[in-house]
């Protein structure tokens, strides 16, 4: 799970949101594509922040880039029931799955 500063005055509708994570997950990954395949679950109104599948090398690569507060496994990733909420518990997008 990833916790991002607020996208850029530009970035407004829900698509711009969703293309500005997987721009900042492609930065990691190199391909706009397994970006796009990694996301599982993005929020796009007050709190923002994404739900990704990547390995944990890579998440710690993830960590440092700019525009990214912090970044969380998911403890429920593996779940067979999928059910979305926003806690916002210590300022944090969790994904529940």
């Amino acid at each position: 799970m990833v916790m991002m500063e607020t996208p850029p005055k530009k970035v407004q509708s829900k698509e711009d949101v969703i293309n500005f994570y997987v721009k900042t997950l492609e930065q990691v990954l190199g391909s706009e594509k397994d970006a796009q395949m990694c996301i599982y679950h993005a929020s796009c109104d007050t709190h923002f922040g994404f739900c990704y599948d990547i390995g944990e090398n890579m998440s710690k690569e993830l960590a440092s880039l700019p525009g990214v507060l912090s970044v969380r496994g998911d403890p429920d990733f593996n779940s067979v029931k999928k059910d979305y909420i926003v806690l916002q518990a210590f300022n944090w997008v969790i994904c529940c799955i």
